[in-house]
């Protein structure tokens, strides 16, 4: 998981470099009527806006349809949402920014399959960002393709060569193919670019744990075992980690 995205832990990491990618995907629409704007609607509203009125284009529906599909999905409605990222992508199959919310929300419903199905078809459509190439291999280690997954973490290292987490996940596939050596060499680097990174991954950890949302800060504590940090950090972690999984057995 990536420490700036905590609720995408179980889904795709969403950013390039850092940046979430809901943000490739803005409100496209504009409003130049008196009122309440596209940031006040409801899905709801942007679903009527989309669908009333034989004046409205395709392109005025397309806006209003991915708009909603964000607010969805912000919800945290993914079903809802990626329906409507489907339905862009019915008025324009090469909609970029659909294609990156679909395949977000198929893996946040751990539907990784679907997910790389969806990210593949993107990859295909042009040149992408890293963060695509990252998103495929993490639904691939999930599928257990790790050949595959490292392929596409290579490309996002490459492609962002700064970016502390891509790092961090290729270390990952690298553990999961039991190349230890290699990823240690990964997780060192991405500490090394990031010195921050190793706190704020604790920081989601332990805010896991406070909600009592024991699956996740059990994964998340497990992560941060990989990583090199200070004794008394270790040490945190280690206790935190055997008390979220005495929680998780009870």
């Amino acid at each position: 998981p990536d420490p700036d995205e905590p609720e995408q832990f179980c889904g795709l990491v969403n950013e390039d470099g850092g940046q979430p990618l809901r943000d490739y995907s803005p409100s496209l629409l504009d409003c130049t009527m008196e009122g309440p704007g596209p940031d006040d609607w409801t899905p709801d509203e942007n679903r009527d806006r989309a669908f009333t009125g034989q004046e409205k284009t395709d392109s005025e529906r397309l806006r209003s349809l991915l708009d909603r599909a964000d607010a969805f999905r912000r919800m945290g409605r993914l079903a809802a949402a990626a329906d409507d990222y489907a339905m862009c992508l019915v008025l324009d199959p090469a909609l970029k920014a659909a294609q990156r919310g679909r395949a977000a929300c198929l893996a946040a419903q751990g539907r990784p399959l679907a997910a790389a199905a969806q990210l593949r078809q993107l990859l295909r459509n042009g040149p992408a960002l890293p963060a695509d190439a990252l998103a495929l291999g993490r639904c691939l280690v999930q599928l257990g393709d790790l050949g595959s997954a490292l392929s596409y973490f290579n490309a996002a290292v490459d492609g962002a060569p700064s970016w502390a987490y891509a790092f961090y996940c290729r270390g990952h596939c690298y553990d999961c193919m039991s190349q230890h050596r290699a990823a240690h060499a990964d997780f060192a680097r991405a500490v090394a670019l990031d010195p921050c990174f190793v706190i704020r991954y604790f920081d989601q950890a332990r805010a896991a744990e406070t909600a009592q949302n024991w699956e996740l800060a059990l994964k998340l504590y497990a992560g941060l075992c990989m990583l090199p940090m200070e004794e008394d950090l270790k040490l945190k972690v280690d206790n935190a980690l055997m008390r979220c999984s005495a929680m998780m057995k009870k």
